[in-house]
């Protein structure tokens, strides 16, 4: 037997040690084809927010002036932190002066197992009937934890009085949007795990810059601009599909989310609606060339399944529909024989699948869930004969659409195999994703990064990311840190988890904290470089340029929980 037999074999022999191990430590009531569970590791439990049985909170109306001085009924969504309250007669609302209002209360979903608090409400739509006068904004008191006095004999169609957009950025037809749009604290949005676990901007002043340039990147992104910028700069959502590369809707959200504010819950709505139009019958996004095979890059649940939660609208549903169909448009078993193979496909793919279980609780969805999880999974404990055993997902350059030889895993492209596992951690409690994000990191940290001063008159050496790169073939990647440091924030978000995961299972990992700083201060140095409040005038260039216009989304709709791990335990 060849040394390398050897070594294959003794692979094999170890990777299925571990899975007997791993059986064996099943909890009895596991049936086959169950993944494992783990919901009282720390880790898991840190992810939410202790129950309160009753409360309340401020909500904000913003009324579009042509709903005024009418009786209109003003529908919204409201989610709950897991525990919080489980029966939808323990929820009222009461106006600014203080008086219940008769309200119709739909619920929208309920937290799954194995979620601390599971079958309590995760979200409800709330409707009521209310003169509107003006256009002066309001505020509404929100409550849960007692009887409801006054309730509305009927709902209705969460679309009632529902009003056409009408504005520059789509054309007409295409987005609908409620009459009165209703904002949450965000401080209360970051318990609900609408998007992971979350801080609201402004709590780690480390992190300031980061919020800084989401603030000034999303004006761009909606093209909020300097009336001095030039018209080419404009970024045309309406007909290229570009700018939705990493659902342009859900990084609006992710914007709300963090953030809070009018603006970016809009924006996010009237996306996620102009995508919906957009989603043909196979799945396919329209504004793509239709030559071209169906591509699951462009297949986004997240978006859908946020705006249903916060506006109801039974109109995404059928849009998750639609966009499903794509998850049987890229097989995500590997082969060394394949011709193409990312893990950006796998990522999304595997985000596609869970979100889409969050929205329907259909647990077959949960199943394809588990069936792409377990291919990550495969891909990093038994690398292909020839491949190092490296930790990530190693696979050919060429695979990976390189004219180069030899075996490489794209370190930023993983960060979104990470995003969509936390995704699955929160609804499924699988021990197996906190191990592969450890191992990951462990790539990261011996290989997955270089250090490079990028310019002679920069003071200190910075840590880039590598784009294509395995212990075997990082002499053939060429180091691009112009190119690469656009990658250093979102490559954080793998060191941030796995910092939070070895620190809550008691394990120190100093290594961790140290790249993730220095991946931080790359970014931070990024935007810095970005950020020109002098161009418009200049140049007629944006203050804050998006160039691609899909960097807004891989930037920060999977960082906006780095505060959030870094904070933990």
């Amino acid at each position: 037997m060849t040394a390398l037999l050897r070594v294959k074999a003794a692979r094999r022999l170890g990777a299925c040690l571990v899975l007997l191990c791993a059986l064996a430590a099943w909890p009895a009531w596991a049936q086959p084809g169950d993944a494992p569970m783990a919901p009282q590791d720390p880790a898991y439990k840190g992810l939410f927010t202790a129950p309160q049985p009753q409360g309340e909170l401020k909500l904000e109306l913003h009324v579009d002036p042509r709903a005024t001085n009418q009786v209109m009924v003003v529908g919204f969504g409201v989610p709950f932190p897991p525990g919080y309250v489980r029966d939808p007669g323990l929820i009222y609302l009461k106006d600014s002066g203080g008086k219940e209002m008769p309200l119709a209360v739909k619920v929208l979903a309920a937290w799954p197992h194995p979620v601390p608090g599971s079958g309590s409400l995760r979200a409800v739509l709330i409707q009521f009937q209310d003169y509107i006068a003006t256009t002066m904004p309001r505020t509404y008191t929100l409550g849960w934890g007692r009887a409801r006095q006054e309730s509305e004999r009927h709902g209705w169609s969460a679309r009632q009085g529902w009003l056409p957009y009408k504005g520059p950025e789509y054309p007409p037809g295409q987005v609908m949007e409620p009459p009165v749009y209703v904002t949450l604290p965000k401080e209360w949005l970051e318990r609900c795990l609408l998007k992971g676990p979350m801080l609201p901007a402004g709590h780690r002043l480390a992190l300031g810059f980061y919020d800084h340039a989401l603030k000034t990147a999303f004006a761009t992104a909606v093209n909020d601009l300097d009336p001095r910028v030039a018209p080419k700069y404009r970024i045309n959502a309406a007909g290229e599909a570009e700018p939705w590369l990493y659902d342009r809707a859900m990084s609006f959200f992710v914007t709300y989310l963090r953030q809070g504010g009018l603006e970016p819950l809009v924006q996010g709505h009237r996306a996620t609606q102009y995508y919906a139009s957009k989603i043909q019958p196979d799945g396919r996004f329209a504004l793509l060339e239709q030559s071209r095979e169906a591509d699951p890059k462009y297949g986004y649940q997240e978006c859908l399944l946020t705006d249903y939660w916060l506006t109801g609208d039974e109109h995404l549903l059928e849009a998750s529909r639609r966009v499903l169909r794509l998850l049987d448009a890229w097989d995500p078993h590997y082969t060394a024989q394949r011709s193409f193979w990312t893990e950006r496909h796998l990522g999304l793919t595997l985000l596609n699948a869970t979100a889409a279980y969050e929205f329907t609780e259909n647990p077959k969805l949960l199943e394809r869930a588990r069936e792409l999880l377990e291919a990550a999974l495969r891909m990093q404990a038994d690398p292909p004969a020839g491949a190092p055993d490296d930790g990530c997902m190693v696979h050919t350059a060429r695979q990976h659409g390189e004219h180069e030889e030899g075996w490489i895993c794209s370190v930023w492209m993983s960060s979104l195999v990470v995003d969509a596992m936390l995704r699955y951690y929160v609804v499924t409690a699988d021990p197996r994703v906190p191990a592969f994000i450890e191992r990951l990191a462990d790539f990261v940290v011996k290989t997955g990064t270089y250090r490079l001063r990028p310019h002679a008159n920069e003071p200190n050496d910075l840590t880039f990311p590598y784009y294509l790169v395995s212990s075997q073939t990082r002499a053939h990647t060429p180091t691009d840190p112009w190119s690469d440091r656009q990658h250093a924030l979102d490559t954080a978000l793998i060191l941030a988890a796995a910092d939070y995961f070895s620190q809550s299972a008691g394990r120190s990992r100093p290594e961790y904290r140290r790249l993730l700083k220095e991946l931080l201060a790359t970014a931070r140095w990024n935007f810095d470089k970005h950020y020109r409040p002098d161009a418009p005038a200049k140049e007629g260039s944006p203050a804050f340029p998006l160039d691609p216009p899909r960097k807004f989304g891989w930037w920060f709709r999977s960082t906006a929980s780095l505060d959030w791990f870094m904070s933990r335990p």
